[in-house]
């Protein structure tokens, strides 16, 4: 532990306030500085009890203090705040919007309209209690509305951990929470105590842990406690507790028992069969295996790439926004941490508006291990998830999964290639080395496979034939609908203009992908076009190779798939689970 940044442990924040702990005070400390970061103007404040709290605050940025005697002994040492200066009903908002599975909307909306009412009398109410309040008081409560109540309420109260746990890392090591039964804390060994107390301050016991890791709160009785924890005599986080009836206590418990078994499951099914020559760690294969029970059997988009760039902000990068956008619906970025990956009502979500998206990690207490993934306005998830923390580089993990994916990919194709025609299935073997070299996602290995026989095909090698089959696989290994449009897709000659009709089930009509490498370019362009439940039309003029399937913007689902070559004069067409006409 960093002695110096003991002196400080971070309390409460509410609207333009913050609330500390002084452990320093203790030791005949009696003045407390901070700036805003970047600013060398400070402002004093006498230390007159441990408890402080600093009002009129009114610009969010990080805020550094530190304590002292006396004016002249100052140091350098400096504690790190992130002043997140948001009105207390976007605070309500930014709770409640977040919350999944949703049973009863109605409570939901009734639990903001009594937070906005009391958070309007005392802003510096506690969101939690007053929830927790909520539920107690309710009268004739009904099952779907406890499910809605309780989830609210574990998120919450999460949200407030999540917080006190993020902003006092400096002064002890991560530990996590577990809601479950009694309550307990996953700690580093160093607690030396636990104080737990109701929420009117009310002394309930100590409990002394040094030297465990396991820390049982045996907390019983139903209520809202706040848990204080101790290293070395100083406090060093304040947390929150809420335990719940037996009724309620045996549905979180058989959650957790399912969630277990669920994990237990993962592990023999995923058991290491596509590992072969490719070392993971323990972690690492815990990874993957966690990874591949939430990710979509077909992804309908690339997973998310995150980068750290400061001061606790990451850039989320969506190389498929495009097509995002073309389907027209609502999209989020969902990110779960680690310890709520099998929990399905604990997300934050942000909305999709662009290729990039910068998002503050503070304004979510958001720090440790994280899951970012894609997923619909119908709560379904369409990319697989990326892991990141601002602590460790999983580079080279996500190397050893692409290379795991393309094993799985070119395993299953030269199966299916090897009983059409040997001579193609030796070609892509001896070619799969190349070709990964260049590539960063598995998702479109079987284009970036089109791509290089297009531009280093060898003359014992019919291109239009090897490239068939690589879509055939394509289609088959995909969720598709073999009777998507309601009628024939039409092949004018004259015109060279392929006409494709609407969709057979109409609803919100689909999105034609069109993949094209044209004369003298050297690689694959891909566009998108909507249909509005209307017909296509496409100049196919230009020279080149064309590749043409079609997404239902509900289901997901791929139409059949067009595969034209017009270059040199060739006519090639070819089409799977489609029919065309020429006229």
């Amino acid at each position: 532990m960093n002695n110096f940044n003991a002196n400080i442990c971070f309390l409460e924040q509410n609207t333009n306030s913050l609330s500390l702990y002084i452990n320093s005070y203790m030791q005949g400390h009696s003045i407390l500085r901070y700036r805003i970061k970047d600013n060398d103007r400070y402002t004093f404040i006498p230390i007159e009890s441990p408890l402080v709290t600093i009002s009129n605050l009114d610009q969010e940025n990080y805020y550094l203090f530190s304590t002292a005697k006396d004016l002249d002994s100052f140091n350098e040492d400096e504690y790190q705040i992130y002043f997140l200066f948001e009105n207390i009903n976007d605070t309500v908002d930014k709770i409640l919007n977040n919350i999944s599975f949703i049973k009863s909307y109605d409570i939901l909306e009734d639990i903001r309209t009594f937070l906005y009412k009391e958070l309007s009398i005392n802003p510096k109410q506690q969101i939690s209690y007053l929830i927790y309040k909520y539920f107690i008081e309710i009268k004739d409560i009904q099952p779907n509305e406890i499910d809605t109540i309780y989830n609210i309420l574990m998120v919450v109260q999460k949200y407030d951990n999540n917080k006190n746990i993020f902003w006092n890392k400096n002064i002890s090591e991560n530990f996590s929470i577990d809601y479950h039964g009694s309550g307990a804390l996953n700690t580093n060994g160093l607690i030396s105590k636990i104080v737990i107390k109701d929420y009117f301050g009310n002394f309930i016991k100590t409990i002394y842990t040094e030297g465990h890791y396991y820390i049982d709160l045996s907390i019983n009785k139903a209520g809202y406690y706040y848990i204080y924890v101790y290293e070395n005599n100083n406090l060093i986080n304040k947390l929150t507790f809420i335990q719940f009836n037996d009724n309620i206590k045996a549905k979180i418990w058989k959650n957790k028992i399912n969630n277990n078994e669920y994990i237990s499951l993962l592990n023999e099914q995923y058991n290491i069969t596509y590992f072969e020559n490719i070392i993971l760690t323990e972690q690492e294969k815990q990874y993957f295996i966690e990874e591949m029970s939430k990710n979509p059997t077909y992804p309908l988009v690339i997973r998310p790439e995150i980068n750290d760039i400061g001061n606790n902000n990451i850039i989320i990068s969506i190389e498929d926004y495009d097509l995002l956008k073309t389907i027209g619906h609502t999209f989020y970025i969902g990110i779960k941490e680690q310890d709520t990956l099998f929990i399905d009502y604990l997300d934050n979500y942000v909305d999709i508006n662009n290729k990039t998206i910068i998002f503050n990690c503070n304004k979510y207490f958001l720090n440790g291990e994280m899951l970012f993934f894609i997923e619909d306005y119908n709560g379904n998830i369409v990319s697989e998830l990326t892991r990141f923390s601002f602590d460790n580089d999983y580079n080279d993990y996500y190397n050893k999964v692409l290379k795991i994916k393309s094993n799985i990919y070119f395993k299953r194709l030269l199966s299916f290639v090897q009983n059409k025609n040997i001579v193609y299935k030796n070609f892509i073997n001896s070619s799969i080395e190349l070709i990964l070299s260049n590539v960063t996602n598995h998702n479109y290995l079987w284009k970036s496979l089109i791509e290089f026989i297009l531009l280093h095909g060898t003359p014992e090698i019919n291109k239009n034939e090897i490239i068939e089959l690589i879509l055939e696989d394509f289609i088959n290994n995909s969720i598709y609908d073999n009777s998507f449009y309601n009628e024939p897709i039409v092949y004018y000659r004259s015109t060279d203009t392929l006409v494709f009709p609407p969709s057979k089930k109409n609803n919100s009509g689909y999105t034609l992908v069109i993949s094209t490498l044209k004369k003298s370019s050297n690689s694959i362009e891909t566009e998108y076009i909507q249909s509005y439940n209307g017909a296509i039309d496409y100049s196919i003029k230009p020279k080149g190779q064309y590749i043409f399937y079609a997404i239902d913007n509900d289901t997901y689902k791929f139409s059949g798939i067009t595969y034209i070559n017009n270059i040199n004069g060739e006519q090639c067409i070819f089409n799977y689970n489609l029919r065309m006409e020429s006229i």
